[in-house]
């Protein structure tokens, strides 16, 4: 009776464990509609050009942002927001700044300082950093020293890249946002390539930079250097953008759909494969203990 007890704390404990590091280590998905036409980018999220996108929310209160110097300096309720189109990936971010920045950022040099967001993307699960042609990562300000925005990629291109991805920007106070494109062709610069349709796979990691008087702050829902350790973005072909405007130039059926709005609620995915297989080694090591555990007691009873 007392062997059966301590076998089921054991086989408890050990699921108790299971479903604890599983959450710990579940990864974000998120589905990115597509837009039935392409936003002006105009720094201006107007009337019907983003309905139905995908919005993700950086609140620090959610966990979803695991890396954050300064955390003090966090203002709540920015967002970052996607559409994609067959020329490329559609995006505005929502930034809320409750300070002003100390100085604008140099033009073309200051990469990881000032105010501004950062997009990191792989095109691979396992893929690693920059270094290795497996990662492309932007930086977006908003204002510079010579008061123009401008766009860095740091690894894949190394350079500005003005010429190739688009910002507009409008700012209200300290806050500001961000309305810009990232055509598919600068994906030629990285491997593994992909094909961008429905059902394609971005790992990406959203960051915002906030200079505070001098001081940086960074805060980031993913992992720098590891597309294993982002929230997956699937390309979908739900409808985005102008729905309406599209659906008068159809049929009957389309002009009378009401325009949806889509709840970003994130499910999540199993962890990496090597990290299964490091749990079910664990799992069977404890398993493996908790039954010597019950033998050696058994043992013990009968030879008193």
């Amino acid at each position: 009776m007392y062997s059966k007890k301590v076998l089921f704390f054991a086989l408890t404990l050990i699921l108790l464990i299971a479903i604890f590091t599983q959450n710990m280590f579940a990864l974000t998905e998120y589905n990115i509609p597509k837009a039935v036409k392409a936003p002006v980018l105009d720094g201006i999220v107007s009337s019907g050009e983003w309905d139905n996108a995908l919005k993700v929310v950086m609140d620090a209160s959610k966990g979803n942002i695991p890396t954050a110097n300064e955390p003090s300096f966090f203002t709540p309720g920015s967002s970052f927001n996607y559409m994609w189109a067959d020329d490329g990936l559609y995006f505005y971010a929502d930034i809320k700044d409750n300070t002003a920045p100390g100085t604008a950022p140099e033009y073309g040099a200051a990469l990881n300082s000032g105010d501004g967001i950062q997009i990191g993307i792989h095109t691979a699960e396992d893929s690693a950093d920059g270094g290795s042609g497996q990662h492309l990562f932007f930086t977006f300000h908003p204002k510079t020293s010579n008061g123009d925005p401008d766009i860095f990629e740091h690894f894949a291109i190394n350079g500005n890249v003005n010429g190739t991805c688009k910002i507009a920007v409008k700012f209200e106070g300290n806050s500001f946002l961000i309305e810009g494109f990232i055509p598919f062709s600068t994906f030629d610069k990285i491997t593994p390539a992909i094909e961008f349709k429905t059902g394609a796979k971005l790992y990406i990691q959203c960051v915002i930079m906030d200079d505070v008087d001098g001081t940086q702050a960074i805060y980031t829902d993913g992992w720098w250097f590891n597309g294993e350790k982002n929230a997956v973005y699937t390309l979908t072909d739900t409808q985005a953008g102008a729905i309406e405007t599209i659906a008068e130039t159809t049929t009957a059926e389309a002009e009378t759909a009401e325009t949806k709005t889509e709840t970003t609620t994130p499910t999540v995915k199993p962890a990496a494969q090597t990290f299964d297989i490091l749990l079910l080694g664990t799992l069977s090591a404890a398993i493996s203990a908790a039954g010597v555990f019950t033998v050696n007691k058994i043992r013990s009873k009968k030879s008193k």
